[in-house]
């Protein structure tokens, strides 16, 4: 987490938030915080799975790393959420900040040079966005048919070279069918209410974790049960 490097745009010098010193030097923070890779961080007891792009944040220990107080945290975090910079996922423990587009934008790819003397990259809450999207070609990958079945089944459609990779490894422990049903499963949950849609994990990591054979409790029972003591 303390080693390499992020991209920033030379125009960045041309946008508003550069010229607001609290907001920039939270901005980069945000940056320089976040995991280039799928990373496992441990809350309390708790196992935090974080995709690229995103960092565990607490509003205190931010306060101690920027030298910010914590009311200026408090308010650039409220600003990048609105210009739709980052996004913030809360728990009673913890929250978790990603940073938009970060796989655009942040990704290293072959022959980058993070030495060199040229324009890097930084998002922003511009067109920017779009226009990178727009012009970056992918690189082509020759998937097979078993895991297409399961990709195009699979409620979230990210790291999908990183899943075709997990896909492999685990058809050839347990099997195309044991896989397709452990999804189906997941889907179902979802329908149900008993998986929060918006906590899926991403298919590399659902497919390392083994979570064919997970079983789900009934959340929205729960809910349902703790609002009544709330």
């Amino acid at each position: 987490m303390k080693r390499g490097y992020v991209k920033l745009f030379r125009r960045s010098l041309e946008h508003p938030m550069f010229r607001n010193p609290a907001l920039w030097h939270f901005w980069v923070y945000c940056l320089l915080k976040a995991t280039h890779k799928f990373y496992s961080a441990i809350v309390g007891f708790q196992l935090v799975e974080l995709r690229p792009g995103q960092f565990i944040f607490g509003r205190r220990q931010a306060s101690v790393e920027t030298g910010l107080s914590e009311q200026t945290v408090r308010t650039c975090l409220k600003t990048l959420l609105t210009c739709g910079m980052v996004t913030s996922e809360s728990t009673h423990r913890y929250t978790v900040i990603t940073v938009v587009n970060w796989k655009e934008f942040q990704e290293w790819k072959p022959g980058d040079d993070p030495l060199a003397d040229q324009e890097g990259t930084q998002p922003q809450p511009t067109a920017d966005h779009v226009q990178a999207q727009e012009t970056q070609t992918p690189q082509k990958q020759n998937y097979s048919a078993e895991f297409l079945e399961f990709y195009d089944k699979y409620p979230v459609k990210k790291g999908k070279g990183a899943a075709f990779k997990a896909f492999k490894k685990a058809r050839k422990a347990v099997g195309q069918e044991r896989i397709i049903d452990g999804v189906s499963a997941l889907l179902k949950a979802i329908e149900d209410g008993r998986q929060d849609a918006s906590f899926v994990k991403y298919p590399a990591t659902w497919l390392n974790q083994e979570c064919w054979d997970d079983e789900y409790a009934d959340t929205k029972k729960a809910n349902e049960y703790r609002s009544r003591f709330k």
